[in-house]
């Protein structure tokens, strides 16, 4: 009986050391999984602001572009006006030489 009672002690230690063991072993996993959800949520917040400064670019962008074609067409519309009134006042110029 003494064998058997000492057989069983020394299973039960071994399970105390086995369970202990796993234990410590899942402390680590559920840490390292919650530093994994840290880092994924810090990335996705990163993300996040990236999208958001590059939409604030791509409008700033658009409304430039915008500003530079207003300004084009602006320009094109001087020049035709300029254009116009040379070619009147050379329509005028010729007819003053012809009277």
């Amino acid at each position: 009986i003494d064998q058997a009672d000492k057989e069983s002690t020394m299973s039960d230690g071994k399970f105390q050391k086995q369970l202990t063991s796993l234990d410590n072993e899942k402390s680590i996993l559920i840490n390292e999984l919650a530093e994994m959800e840290r880092k994924t949520q810090e990335n996705e917040i990163r993300r996040k602001d990236k999208v958001e400064e590059l939409e604030v670019e791509i409008e700033t962008l658009e409304h430039t572009y915008k500003l530079n074609l207003d300004e084009i067409h602006g320009e094109r519309m001087r020049l035709v006006g300029l254009q116009e009134e040379a070619l009147r006042k050379n329509s005028l110029d010729d007819s003053d030489e012809q009277d």
